[in-house]
């Protein structure tokens, strides 16, 4: 018998509007805040919304930050978060941070503004194909057509966005259907659906066990980490124990619930390294890994990364994403954490068996804890260089810190100083610059009584600076770190890599194209234009001071920046 959702009658007393029925909908489905910047188009939207408390407004100044909030409280929560856009240049605003959670598999919700349907053919100036702009970045697009389906289409949109692979869906809403009177055809009040998440079992028992002979005979595993919960966390290390297994985190992780297991590593992020790193494992596991790639491909290094000698096993609840990158691997589909119980049970059954389980769980016991950074040494104290200011961060961060980094190069002294002593660690994905400092924002509303660290390099903080304001606006505790070398680092590497014209005509050339240093950005002074109280560190002896006082400004209920001038990488 096909499942019947229940149907809870909506309020008719306060059912002026077809916006009534979409806030009503969104109360029940557990949405709480709605992040945007509203347009002449969303008037409607907003008029309605006042009407519900217990729907927050977050208020962005520009819509990248928007669906970045959005994408950090998903992230956090485990719900989909609520969005509101302005027509087609509002979403178009708002589509990198959109890539971003479509490529970290996050849960959201898009509302895109239309005009009132009678004057659409009068084609506005603002009027666009929104269906279209949407379709690259979303799961599903619909445009509601009529006010009594608002219930019926938000409860489709939050089953779709949650289902995996989970990602963004965009509603349209055009201005008309919100203020009209939902009845159905019969006058009737449309009743709103209860939300209904399908769920899906493990993989199957024999892929299951044909990967558990593979992992057991193998002589140098390596577990390669990717979008899992934290319960599948638990199952991985209890897998490393029993097969003697290397675990090894992603480069860009959506959220890593929990400090990093002990004697686990990082993906390195250029080609040459991650090829000679992977090479020594004969086997490799992807465990909810959607993507397996470099960035960037040259002419000159098309080799893949996965040696011929490694089999590669790849466990994942998107059928699209299994033997995407690695074309023959063994694929495993279902629901991760289910099908790791399984494959942890066949494993430990087979080591019980055979006398020895005791032997690899001790020598699971014996491998060397999560890397803590140290304190700064004597040769740091004059230079100010990134180690020195990820050792500080590991000196003064509590323990329950969720970290938030767009950190781009300085990344690599970010894991090595200050990463397996984080609870929490959420990381910029898909690419596109200007997550960071939204992510924090939206994190912080899914942990209000956390602190929240969003460590982000310069380029990447002009790209959605605006979230400074939110974050004042609305008293979130934010330390933001600026690691501050004004260059673009990251293009200027792959400037070099490429080999090109720009790595063999000098500095100048190079420097014309990713130095943004004349004049070098004032984040203190942005900051303070925002209402974020900031400070700028020029030199070592600045650094400790700086960070205290911020740290301070947080615990008192307010964000704080603090500036740290960096090196550029030399060319």
């Amino acid at each position: 018998m096909a499942y019947e959702p229940e149907r809870t009658p909506a309020s008719s007393d306060g059912l002026r509007q077809g916006a009534d029925l979409f806030f009503q909908a969104a109360l029940q489905y557990g949405y709480r805040y709605v992040f945007g910047n509203p347009g002449t188009t969303e008037a409607a939207f907003m008029d309605g919304l006042v009407r519900y408390p217990d729907l927050q407004f977050i208020l962005c100044l520009h819509e990248n930050v928007a669906t970045g909030a959005a994408d950090g409280l998903a992230r956090l929560s485990g719900h989909p978060a609520l969005v509101n856009l302005h027509l087609a240049p509002g979403l178009s605003n708002g589509l990198a941070n959109m890539h971003n959670a479509k490529r970290a598999r996050v849960p959201m919700i898009v509302t895109v503004g239309e005009h009132d349907t009678r004057h659409l053919l009068e084609d506005s100036p603002l009027a666009g194909d929104i269906a279209g702009i949407a379709r690259d970045v979303c799961k599903w697009t619909w445009t509601v057509r009529d006010a009594s389906e608002l219930a019926d289409v938000l409860q489709r949109a939050t089953m779709i966005a949650m289902t995996p692979p989970q990602g963004p869906v965009c509603l349209i809403l055009p201005t008309n259907i919100l203020t009209a009177l939902p009845r159905k055809a019969d006058g009737h009040v449309p009743a709103i659906p209860a939300l209904h998440v399908p769920e899906y079992g493990p993989a199957s028992s024999k892929d299951l066990a044909h990967a558990a002979e593979v992992l057991l005979t193998a002589r140098n595993p390596l577990l390669l980490v990717g979008d899992i919960g934290a319960e599948a966390m638990a199952q991985i290390g209890a897998l490393a124990a029993l097969t003697g297994a290397r675990i090894v985190y992603d480069t860009f992780p959506r959220l890593r619930a929990g400090r990093a297991l002990p004697g686990s590593l990082y993906l390195p992020y250029l080609p040459d390294q991650r090829r000679a790193f992977l090479e020594q494992a004969d086997v490799l596991f992807l465990i909810g890994v959607g993507g397996f790639t470099t960035l960037f491909m040259y002419e000159y290094d098309p080799s893949p990364v996965v040696a011929a000698h490694t089999r590669v096993i790849q466990l994942d609840d998107d059928i699209e994403a299994l033997g995407k990158n690695e074309r023959g691997s063994q694929l495993l589909y279902g629901d991760v954490t289910a099908s790791l119980v399984l494959l942890v049970a066949q494993i430990r059954d087979y080591a019980h068996r055979s006398g020895e389980v005791s032997a690899l769980e001790a020598q699971a016991a014996e491998m060397p804890a999560g890397r803590s950074g140290g304190m700064i040494d004597e040769t740091e104290k004059n230079i100010l260089l990134t180690k020195t200011l990820m050792r500080a961060l590991h000196q003064l961060l509590p323990a329950d810190t969720i970290l938030v980094d767009e950190s781009i190069t300085s990344r690599t002294a970010l894991q090595s100083e200050v990463l397996d002593d984080v609870e929490t660690y959420l990381a910029s994905r898909g690419g596109a610059l200007g997550a960071g400092l939204p992510l924090a924002v939206g994190a912080q509303l899914g942990a209000r009584d956390r602190l929240v660290v969003a460590v982000v390099g310069d380029g990447s903080a002009m790209y959605s600076i605006q979230a400074l304001w939110t974050a004042a606006h609305y008293h979130l505790p934010i330390l933001t770190v600026i690691c501050n070398n004004a260059s673009y680092d990251i293009i200027k590497m792959e400037m070099l890599r490429l080999r090109g014209t720009l790595a063999t005509s000098g500095r100048a050339h190079l420097g014309a194209v990713t130095g943004i240093g004349q004049p070098r950005l004032n984040f203190a002074a942005l900051a303070h234009g925002m209402g974020v109280q900031g400070w700028t560190v020029r030199g070592v002896a600045d650094l400790m001071p700086a960070l205290k006082a911020a740290l301070e400004t947080c615990q008192r209920g307010e964000p704080a920046l603090v500036d740290v001038h960096l090196p550029a990488m030399p060319v």
